[in-house]
């Protein structure tokens, strides 16, 4: 689980790359972490090269989260829940994904999404 209003997800990106990143590129990852929806189109208009944003960024994500899920037990059987993006079950996606080690819950088991999805909670 990740809280980031405690500010943890801001610290844990300064630990991981303080020394690597610019402090105005880990204010840009920490915003997209915060709000994924409003900074990621933002973003796709002032990078050059796309792919290569979303592999660095994708990788640099992944970072954080396995950074901040180690402080919890059993990291090696934990699983990283996340939400905010429909997964749409009647075209054959699946809400559990990275070999079981992640679920997305939003919009997957909501009752509100079933059209959308093909599933409801």
């Amino acid at each position: 689980m990740l809280k980031h209003g405690s500010g943890s997800i801001r610290r844990r990106i300064d630990e991981l790359f303080g020394d690597s990143l610019a402090a105005s590129d880990r204010q840009h990852l920490a915003t997209l972490i915060y709000y994924p929806r409003q900074k990621l189109p933002l973003m796709l208009q002032i990078v050059d090269d796309k792919h290569e944003w979303y592999r660095v960024t994708l990788l640099r994500l992944i970072q954080v989260a396995r950074a901040e899920s180690s402080k919890y037990p059993h990291p090696d059987t934990g699983h990283i829940i996340t939400g905010r993006v429909p997964v749409r079950v009647g075209r054959g996606e699946s809400p559990v994904r990275a070999g079981g080690r992640l679920i997305v819950i939003d919009g997957a088991f909501a009752k509100a999404y079933q059209r959308q999805t093909g599933i409801a909670g």
